[in-house]
């Protein structure tokens, strides 16, 4: 059986993520997901909960979803991409890596990423990151400062990050690109498709989004604004000695978080810290990660797989992944995995945070247990 992966969110599971595992399963006889949990890597609440979400994506075609821990979800695309694709190359039963590109040129996305490991890449992209430009667009002023061709589409750049996980690692995972319908944040439809952003943007105001969306979905949505009080209360009691540790922040944006005034909302504040040298999305992340209390503690590495959902071929990879991984496989969590593992602990706090918020009971993680469809 060969078996290919994808790194997703599904922030909601729409038609184009349908389509994209149809399209990898022309080429492979079953997709692992490993999926974001209850946060993204925007800094943002996943709208839907981890498992409907995972549902969602077993009810189209996805055989297996694992849960991407809170430590990579909300991790710059570097770290995200290094995280997910670590969990996968340790299962020891993926053979591919399926990803939705602008290019739909895996040749010259791996020419990109072989291009991201010489001296004078690394060299100029350093430089320019210890100046306080923000890594994606440093990303590509490098490539412009080597003479080498370039893209600016962000799937394109995070790809470019999955090949290089790929290559550090030595894992025999195969890259595979498949070409995308709709332009990342795209806000136009484009042969009956439509992008996560513009979906949740009509949820937001209430419209009919049914059309997009292969499987309905019952909860309420979420929203980053709904943090808002207790991303406030968090800020105010963080003291200076936190500064250097929280979300791997340097101390200069710690600095900026807690000496901005938090204003009438949440929004007005992102916007009066966010900068030329932070983009939005590591201002809110690294909210995320005060909010959560994580610090120097995090390991480098997390390593276990949480199962969220599967089918009758999902639980065969199942069998076989626990008999060849390398790393703990967790299908029916109980509190001492919090114990053993503070990244662990990281996701169920999450998972909490996000359910306190909608005023849903907490525990959710030890309470339900992975859709199965048969």
């Amino acid at each position: 059986m060969k078996i290919a992966a994808i790194i997703a969110e599904y922030n909601p599971f729409h038609s184009g993520h349908k389509f994209h595992i149809e399209e990898t399963k022309k080429i492979a006889d079953a997709v692992i997901v490993i999926m974001s949990g209850s946060f993204v890597q925007r800094g943002e609440c996943a709208i839907y909960s981890k498992f409907a979400r995972a549902k969602a994506a077993t009810l189209s075609g996805a055989d297996l979803v694992l849960e991407l821990p809170f430590l990579y979800s909300t991790a710059s695309s570097r770290d995200f991409a290094y995280g997910a694709v670590k969990i996968l190359n340790a299962l020891n039963v993926v053979d591919c890596l399926s990803f939705g590109s602008e290019s739909g040129d895996i040749e010259f996305l791996k020419k990109l990423a072989s291009y991201e490991e010489t001296i004078e890449f690394k060299s100029i992209l350093k430089t320019l990151i210890a100046g306080g430009m923000p890594y994606p667009r440093a990303k590509m002023i490098t490539l412009e400062n080597c003479r080498l061709p370039f893209t600016e589409d962000p799937n394109d750049l995070l790809a470019t990050d999955y090949i290089g996980a790929i290559n550090s690692l030595g894992s025999k995972i195969a890259p595979v690109c498949i070409k995308r319908t709709v332009a990342h944040d795209s806000s136009t439809e484009a042969d009956g498709f439509l992008s996560a952003s513009a979906i949740r943007n009509k949820i937001r105001e209430e419209s009919d989004v049914s059309y997009y969306l292969p499987h309905s979905f019952s909860e309420k949505p979420l929203f980053y604004e709904s943090l808002s009080p207790l991303i406030a209360y968090s800020v105010m009691n963080l003291s200076k000695e936190d500064y250097p540790v929280r979300g791997k922040a340097d101390s200069d944006l710690i600095a900026t978080i807690k000496n901005t005034p938090f204003g009438k909302d949440i929004n007005s504040y992102l916007y009066n810290i966010k900068s030329k040298r932070y983009t939005m999305s590591r201002v809110k992340r690294t909210l995320l990660h005060i909010l959560l209390n994580s610090g120097e503690k995090i390991p480098e590495f997390s390593p276990y797989a949480r199962v969220l959902s599967l089918n009758t071929t999902g639980a065969e990879i199942l069998k076989r992944i626990k008999k060849e991984s390398d790393i703990k496989i967790i299908t029916k969590p109980d509190s001492s995995y919090e114990k053993e593992n503070i990244s662990f602990a990281l996701d169920v706090k999450a998972t909490d945070v996000r359910n306190m918020v909608l005023s849903k009971e907490s525990g959710e993680d030890y309470l339900v247990s992975p859709f199965v469809l048969k």
